[in-house]
C-alpha cells in the first residue's frame, strides 16, 4: 500500500470515511465474492483439500484457521477462537466438519491438520463418519517434530547450545556483527525459520558454509582492537 502510495506521488486524494465503509467495503466484497466462485468451479471439478492450520496467538488465544487448497489455489475459509475447546476432539470434529459443509461433502477429498492428539482423534472420527474422506497429517508439522527430537539427543544438543552461544555472542556486539556481514556480503548467520527447531539447523548450516569466514573473523585486526568483551555475554539467550 507503501509502495503504490510513493509511485502515485503528490496530490493523492484518500479515500473518506464514508468511501471506507460503504462502496470501497462492498466492492471489496464483490471482489472475494467473485474469487470464491472461481474457486468453488475448481472444488466442483476437481476436489479439494480442507488445511485445518491452528496456532497461539501472543494473548494465549487458540486460533484455528480453515483453508481450502485445489488447482486454483488457495482460498481462506474462515477463523475460529477455539481457545476453550481446542483440546477436545469431538468439537474439533464438529468444527472441521462444518466447514466440511460450507465448502460442500462432495467437494472435499480430504483434511490436512497437525500431529497434536486431539486432532489424531479428530481425524479419526471424521474418516469413521464420512468414509469417503482422507485425514492427512501435515508434513511440515512431522518434520518440526523431527527435528526437535533430534535436537535433544545430547550430542547434537551440545553443538546447538555452542551455535547460539557462538551466534549469541556476535549478535550482541556490533562492531563484530559488522565485521562479520563485511566478510559475508551482508548474509546473516542466524538464519530464521518458522519454528526455533528449524531456527537452530538452519543456523548451522550456515555455521559450516561460512566457518572459514567466522574463523578468520576472531583472528582479525577488527578482533584484535574490539573493547573487552564482558563474559556474561558468552551465555545465549534463547
Amino acid at each position: 500500500m507503501v509502495e503504490s502510495i510513493g509511485q502515485f506521488g503528490p496530490g493523492l486524494k484518500p479515500p473518506t470515511f464514508h468511501d471506507l465503509r460503504l462502496p470501497l467495503l462492498k466492492k471489496a466484497k464483490d471482489e472475494t465474492e467473485n474469487l470464491r466462485e472461481r474457486h468453488e468451479k475448481a472444488w466442483k471439478k476437481y476436489g479439494c483439500t480442507l488445511t485445518c492450520d491452528g496456532w497461539t496467538n501472543r494473548w494465549g488465544r487458540h486460533l484455528i484457521n480453515f483453508l481450502a487448497n485445489s488447482s486454483e489455489g488457495t482460498f481462506f475459509l474462515r477463523s475460529f477462537d477455539a481457545s476453550d475447546r481446542a483440546r477436545d476432539a469431538e468439537i474439533l470434529s464438529g468444527l472441521i466438519d462444518a466447514m466440511i459443509v460450507n465448502v460442500g461433502y462432495s467437494n472435499v477429498v480430504q483434511v490436512v491438520t497437525d500431529n497434536g492428539a486431539n486432532y489424531k482423534l479428530a481425524g479419526a472420527l471424521l474418516e469413521q463418519s464420512l468414509p469417503w474422506l482422507f485425514w492427512t497429517q501435515c508434513a511440515a508439522h512431522c518434520l518440526d517434530l523431527m527435528l526437535e527430537d533430534i535436537g535433544k539427543i545430547p550430542s547434537m544438543k551440545k553443538v546447538i547450545n555452542q551455535e547460539r552461544s557462538c551466534t549469541t555472542f556476535i549478535y550482541r556486539h556490533g562492531c563484530i556483527l559488522h565485521a562479520l556481514r563485511e566478510r559475508t556480503n551482508g548474509m546473516d548467520l542466524v538464519r530464521i525459520g518458522a519454528t526455533r527447531f528449524a531456527t537452530a539447523f538452519l543456523t548451522l548450516q550456515s555455521l559450516l558454509k561460512h566457518r572459514a569466514v567466522v574463523r578468520s573473523l576472531f583472528g582479525s585486526e577488527d578482533w584484535n582492537v574490539s573493547k573487552p568483551i564482558d563474559p556474561r555475554s558468552l551465555h545465549p539467550t534463547g
